[in-house]
């Protein structure tokens, strides 16, 4: 499994392995990870909706325009 961090990383080697299955899983693995793909789906979609929704709000304020644009991190 590669080594890093977020939901996407996760979720690639979820569908890898739903796909193509493991030595190391039991038999059924691959079944409930099959389960949980469009699950997945609608979280992702949820997400970017929501990120969506912060920049219009973000964009509509001075300040937090001027942060988004200064790239504070």
């Amino acid at each position: 499994m590669r080594v890093g961090t977020g939901r996407h990383v996760v979720q690639e080697e979820q569908a890898r392995l739903a796909a193509k299955g493991n030595d190391d899983l039991s038999h059924s693995m691959p079944t409930l990870l099959s389960v949980m793909t469009p699950q997945l789906d609608v979280i992702n979609d949820r997400i970017a909706a929501i990120d969506v929704e912060i920049t219009v709000l973000a964009k509509a304020d001075p300040e937090m325009q001027w942060l988004m644009d200064n790239n504070l991190s």
